[in-house]
């Protein structure tokens, strides 16, 4: 709980936990990496240079958090020249349509027959490079339309947006247990793809309501402690 799921990609008994060690090593390796390039004048330069180095080595999530540092000085230079960095709008639809395409690269079947075919390359991690490359593209087009932007802060969308966390970390122990189990219920009346249905469109409530409860009174709780713990050491730093 406290060692192998963070460090050592263990995820016995929630499979989906295995991006909890990516995501702890690779915000390390974010705060690392600005505290060692803080002085160096030409740092951009770096950055891709770390980014072909991550994805030569097939350590594809990696070169995700060094691409978001990426996008974030960009967001920044942006702010800073909002008028010297505009994208056109057609430009912004063809980004999608090929971020779109990109992270849409399936997994675990034969690609070779598919419109994927001509993207695969036996001595690249394709599943992950183009996923990674594809998110990098959506993200990109996202901070440069404000358009969508204000679509995505909805507050409906932004609520699930704060739930999702939970969402993601509860549903697969419910579907594998209590969506099973209304599964095997269904299918002594039902055929297989109705039984299916029937138990997502059971299941789903579940786990929502399951998600606003962990986001409510765990994942917002911790995030509150973190924040607390960011203050007490920050202000001892101040001091000193």
């Amino acid at each position: 709980m406290f060692l192998d799921v963070f460090l050592f990609k263990d995820n016995t008994y929630n499979p989906v936990l295995w991006t909890m060690t990516y995501e702890l090593l690779g915000s390390l390796l974010i705060f690392a990496f600005l505290l060692i390039t803080h002085p160096i004048k030409y740092k951009m330069s770096l950055y891709g240079v770390l980014v072909v180095i991550l994805f030569v080595t097939r350590n594809d999530y990696y070169a995700a958090f060094i691409l978001g540092v990426i996008l974030n000085k960009y967001v920044v230079q942006k702010q800073l020249e909002p008028k010297s960095l505009n994208v056109p709008t057609w430009l912004l639809w063809l980004l999608f349509m090929i971020g779109f395409y990109l992270s849409s690269y399936p997994s675990c079947i034969n690609i070779k027959k598919t419109i994927y075919g001509a993207l695969y390359f036996p001595w690249l991690n394709n599943e992950v490079f183009y996923h990674v490359i594809g998110a990098f593209i959506i993200m990109f087009v996202i901070v440069n339309s404000q358009k969508v932007q204000s679509v995505l802060s909805g507050k409906i969308l932004n609520y699930i947006g704060k739930i999702s966390f939970s969402f993601y970390l509860l549903h697969f122990i419910i579907l594998c247990s209590l969506s099973c189990f209304l599964f095997k219920l269904f299918f002594i009346s039902y055929e297989y793809n109705s039984s299916v249905i029937l138990a997502f469109l059971c299941s789903l409530p579940v786990i929502a309501i399951m998600s606003i409860g962990y986001y409510k009174w765990i994942d917002k709780a911790g995030i509150m402690l973190s924040e607390k713990i960011v203050g007490i050491l920050y202000s001892k730093t101040e001091r000193l």
